[in-house]
């Protein structure tokens, strides 16, 4: 082989390691963009059903109070009423 063969021979192994080493990296760099966007996605994911369940048990409990007619809400009038009642025969002077 001549020195120019030689030379243009050299060139385009070089061209050729320089491609295959571009090429990796892109794909390296793609692959982990890919994993970090679906750890964030996935971590998203997650407060969204933790903030939906939250939201829905705030308004099941939101639900239960407002529904007087549950066993604990008519309880706890019960006991309001009969509070009231004390509080108003001892404001009033009578005997509890």
């Amino acid at each position: 082989m001549t020195w120019p063969e030689l030379l243009l021979a050299s060139a385009a192994a070089a061209v050729v390691v320089v491609v295959v080493v571009v090429v990796v990296v892109a794909v390296v760099v793609v692959t982990v963009v890919v994993v970090i966007a679906a750890i964030i996605m996935q971590a998203v994911i997650v407060v969204m059903i933790v903030f939906v369940a939250l939201v829905f048990l705030l308004t099941a409990c939101k639900n239960r109070i407002d529904d007087s007619s549950s066993f604990e809400c008519r309880v706890r009038l019960n006991a309001l009423s009969g509070c009231y009642e004390k509080l108003r025969k001892r404001l009033s002077g009578r005997p509890i």
